[in-house]
């Protein structure tokens, strides 16, 4: 069925680099560049859905919850991201990342979009960046890169795999060896729709012997290739998550987590105005500058110096730490892609250790 139908879907080489590639494999790597970079501006806001969390028996289940990204970068290295999920006591809960091209801003909210700031937290990083390699983009955009580099930067010619038709289309398979995601290596095989240079295959392999075997601990797939803004990107796409490594071929034991990416808008080459990337601190804010060491609550009603400081030196300590993105979503299953890498690498770890 489809856990099945996706393994059988590989009819790339796995195995050792090619000595000749193709002489189209430069081709295709040139337009995954234009893809990743010849625009001014991409906004997109994507919503996922898991609809299987930890089954083993195969059966379909509805989905769990639905979180909705609404992300923004510009060629200026601006960013916004605003990660939306449900709350489970109704309502919704909204955690905001923004770059304005120097500082980076962390902004968690009361509750929905337009209710007031909770909380504001300037660093240097971009959203969880700074604590891994991975990218904070949504899925699938992020598949444009990799180590938070992009993708096509890292791509070897020399580590050309060969050719897979997927969707009807010829695709140019690439591996990179020893990704490096969290504190962990990986290999990681692209397949790379050979017209526009857009990824419609990824698949990650937590160890060299899993990836001859052809047992990945991820994989994602796009479902269609459609144009926005004479840009070629799959607006349905899932991932699957592969549970322990499988004692038979049965479906049951194939899977374990089912994540559908709908790309609901995507624009290309829209101007912003500067204050998209950098939000006031609102009046009740609690506030930490990770730069500058230092906390306080943004004054509800304007106050002198001296008052300000009286202020700032009596909360000194007494604020808790501040919220990060991972604390603000839900349990395994709805972070960003990095968790779900680290989902699928520790069900295979486990699954070898016992």
């Amino acid at each position: 069925m489809l856990a099945r139908a996706v393994m059988a879907s590989a009819l790339f080489l796995v195995g050792q680099p090619s000595e000749r590639a193709d002489p189209h494999v430069a081709q295709t790597i040139q337009k995954l560049a234009e893809l990743t970079s010849s625009w001014s501006s991409v906004e997109i806001e994507v919503r996922h859905e898991l609809t299987e969390y930890f089954r083993k028996d195969g059966g379909g289940t509805p989905p769990r919850s639905t979180l909705r990204e609404r992300y923004i970068e510009t060629s200026r290295g601006q960013r916004m991201l605003e990660l939306i999920n449900p709350d489970p006591g109704g309502g919704e809960r909204v955690f905001a990342s923004y770059a304005d091209g120097k500082t980076c801003y962390d902004v968690t909210l009361q509750g929905g979009i337009g209710t007031p700031q909770k909380q504001y937290v300037i660093k240097r990083d971009f959203s969880d960046e700074g604590q891994s390699s991975g990218s904070a983009k949504p899925l699938p955009w992020k598949y444009l890169f990799l180590e938070q580099q992009p993708l096509f930067e890292k791509l070897d010619p020399s580590r050309w795999q060969g050719v897979q038709e997927k969707m009807g289309r010829t695709c140019d398979v690439f591996l990179v060896k020893k990704a490096r995601y969290f504190k962990t290596e990986v290999d990681m095989v692209y397949a790379i729709d050979r017209e526009t240079g857009t990824p419609l295959e990824v698949r990650c392999y937590s160890t060299e012997k899993e990836r001859g075997e052809d047992r990945p601990a991820w994989t994602w797939e796009a479902v269609t290739l459609d144009e926005a803004d004479g840009y070629h990107v799959p607006l349905k796409s899932r991932e699957l998550v592969f549970a322990a490594s499988p004692k038979d071929d049965s479906d049951s034991e194939r899977y374990s987590l089912t994540r559908d990416l709908v790309i609901e808008r995507i624009q290309f080459n829209k101007t912003y105005e500067d204050a998209v990337f950098h939000p006031e601190i609102e009046p009740g804010a609690s506030v930490w500058d990770q730069i500058a060491k230092k906390q306080w609550v943004e004054a509800k009603l304007p106050e002198g110096p001296a008052a300000a400081a009286e202020r700032s030196a009596a909360l000194e300590g007494r604020l808790g730490p501040p919220v990060t993105w991972a604390e603000y979503l839900p349990p395994l299953g709805l972070g960003l892609g990095g968790t779900i890498l680290a989902l699928g690498l520790f069900l295979r770890l486990r699954g070898r250790a016992g």
